[in-house]
């Protein structure tokens, strides 16, 4: 698999996980009740030390991403070497776990909540 063909497939798979996840937390918010201040600041201190991790973390997530997808030179520091099956693997794995997130948050339907 080329480098290329690699990035766009990974591309479509992180926008489908962020389209899937932003479907489905506008689905379950009530826009007649929306969450005040104080009961999202109640609910990362019930998060604790996970959510402040979470919140601070992915900014950087999403950052390292795209530097990987703009110049994956950029990212070479992280490079591992795999055989070229090892790819398609990986990418059977993302495509199961995107049906079962599908499942997950469908078979929860109005019971979902992006916050725990």
């Amino acid at each position: 698999m080329t480098d290329l063909l690699y990035r766009i497939i990974f591309t479509f798979f992180f926008a489908l996980f962020w389209v899937i996840r932003i479907y489905y937390v506008g689905k379950t918010r009530d826009p007649q009740e929306p969450r005040s201040r104080a009961e999202r600041r109640a609910a990362m201190k019930q998060e604790g030390w996970t959510g402040i991790f979470l919140i601070a973390l992915t900014p950087v997530e999403l950052i390292l991403i795209v530097l990987f997808l703009w110049s994956p030179s950029w990212m070479s520091w992280a490079d591992l070497l795999f055989p070229f099956w090892f790819y398609w693997i990986g990418i059977g794995v993302l495509f199961c776990s995107m049906l079962l997130m599908i499942w997950a948050h469908r078979t929860l339907g109005q019971h979902y909540s992006y916050a725990l």
